[in-house]
């Protein structure tokens, strides 16, 4: 059944790739993001675009109407970034609130917010890590998505407002970009390629990951969001387990050329083995990723050089 989207934060990596699956499957698409630099002319044209930001609760409902599903992506800090800030960092739950109170206002049926796989449980107790993991985030960052999903629950269990948290692991794939703080792939490919050395805090080969291809994770994130599930959690990643070596050694293959890395002291926010159980998902969908690692990265590779 074709359904009113909305995609806040849909001028990033996630919400590009979401807008256009969204598009495949015949749904009207709303995006609200500062800016639409980033969406593709052909695909901004078959959109409504919303300039605003969540700290303007009028901005808000105006961009609620008529809407029935709402993705919630838009996180102004990340891990580096919210330690540097603390300060800016609570502001990620103010204006979670901010789309909360709206909603609950509004006809929206579900809303699917896009958290944290690696953040939200800090220094995991067992491997991999599923969804029923205590909570110890060790930054800003963790810290506020779980706030933000404890909210989520308030406003379930008062005003009974359906909502379903996505969990992803490490992301990877078109669109995402290659001169930020996160996502390792990206960045190291760009690198790769312009013969730059590629720096790396800590121990490669004990760096352990789970990589999902966007693809894949904006798969699973339809299986969460268009089937019926009610207050639920649910871990979106790759299955297999990589170091950071193993990844640098399959850029090398793909690159067909040496990459130079540049080994610094590892960072205490950083958590040396993070992998997550997707199960869930997998049992309950029959979701499971289907690109695989080397294939993943030479379409992410096929994309960076098209567009750098």
């Amino acid at each position: 059944m074709k359904e009113n989207i909305l995609i806040i934060g849909g001028n990033g990596f996630l919400g590009i790739n979401l807008v256009i699956k969204l598009l495949e499957m015949g749904h009207c698409v709303r995006v609200f993001d500062l800016e639409n630099y980033n969406i593709p002319l052909d695909i901004l044209k078959k959109i409504e675009f919303i300039k605003g930001n969540l700290s303007s609760r009028e901005n808000i409902r105006e961009t609620l109407l008529d809407i029935d599903k709402v993705f919630y992506f838009a996180h102004s800090t990340n891990v580096i970034s919210s330690i540097k800030n603390i300060y800016a960092d609570h502001l990620n739950v103010i204006y979670a609130i901010n789309l909360m109170e709206e909603v609950i206002r509004s006809n929206v049926k579900k809303v699917i917010f896009s958290s944290s796989g690696g953040t939200v449980y800090g220094e995991p107790l067992f491997l991999p890590i599923n969804e029923e993991h205590s909570q110890n985030p060790i930054s800003p960052y963790g810290i506020s998505k779980v706030s933000i999903e404890k909210y989520l629950y308030y406003y379930f269990h008062q005003y009974k407002v359906d909502y379903v948290i996505s969990r992803f692991s490490n992301p990877y794939g078109e669109f995402q970009n290659p001169h930020g703080d996160v996502g390792a792939i990206a960045i190291f490919l760009y690198k790769a390629c312009h013969k730059e050395p590629i720096t790396v805090f800590g121990d490669p080969s004990s760096i352990i990951r789970d990589y999902v291809y966007v693809k894949d994770l904006i798969d699973g994130l339809i299986c969460v969001s268009f089937n019926k599930t009610i207050y639920k959690i649910y871990n979106i990643g790759g299955g297999i387990d990589y170091s950071l070596m193993d990844i640098i050694k399959i850029i090398r293959e793909v690159v067909n050329s040496d990459v130079y890395v540049e080994n610094k002291p590892a960072k205490r926010e950083n958590i040396s083995k993070v992998s997550l159980d997707i199960n869930r998902l997998r049992n309950e969908f029959q979701w499971t990723p289907m690109i695989k690692i080397k294939e993943g990265i030479l379409r992410t590779y096929t994309w960076i050089q098209a567009n750098r």
